[in-house]
């Protein structure tokens, strides 16, 4: 297309659009949107157009440390682990540690920990769910751990902590 080059994947995402334009089913319209982006994409590389990450000059660690800062905050529920976040920043674990420990003067898995006692104290505050749900929800390997280690965070158990916002 550009200088004589022809994209095939430019091309199927036209005859894609044109085959989505036709059946009309409610999901079309979201489909053929993802693939006009996509040619735009793809036009613009063909142009010499490159993606970039924008990264702080200051402090390269800064963009890995939001990076896994947003991944916790958005899988917390889940069973993460330190090398989890790592492998979802492309670096590794000691890295990731020395990122955080640069930044905030504590490690991953604490920061891990903090975060995931945050949104437990919220779902103590915000919701009916017992506390044997709500270990399961977080990934704790049984309700006595739970409790444990929320006392140990908190100072006092969960099921008195739920009562105090109540």
């Amino acid at each position: 297309m550009y200088r004589g080059e022809i994209n095939r994947s430019i091309i199927n995402s036209i005859e894609f659009i044109a085959e989505e334009f036709k059946q009309k089913k409610s999901s079309s319209s979201l489909l053929i949107e993802n693939r006009v982006f996509e040619i735009l994409i793809l036009l613009l590389r063909i142009c010499g157009y490159k993606e970039r990450t924008v990264r702080s000059e200051k402090n390269p660690g800064d963009y890995q440390l939001g990076l896994a800062k947003k991944y916790i905050s958005d899988n917390i529920e889940q069973g993460l682990s330190v090398a989890d976040v790592a492998d979802y920043c492309h670096i590794s674990p000691r890295q990731l540690s020395r990122v955080f420990i640069r930044a905030d003067g504590i490690s991953p898995a604490n920061y891990i920990r903090s975060e995931k006692m945050k949104k437990v104290s919220e779902y103590l505050k915000n919701s009916d769910l017992s506390l044997k749900q709500i270990s399961e929800k977080f990934s704790f390997s049984d309700e006595y751990y739970f409790n444990s280690s929320f006392k140990k965070f908190f100072g006092i158990p969960p099921l008195a902590y739920r009562k105090m916002y109540q």
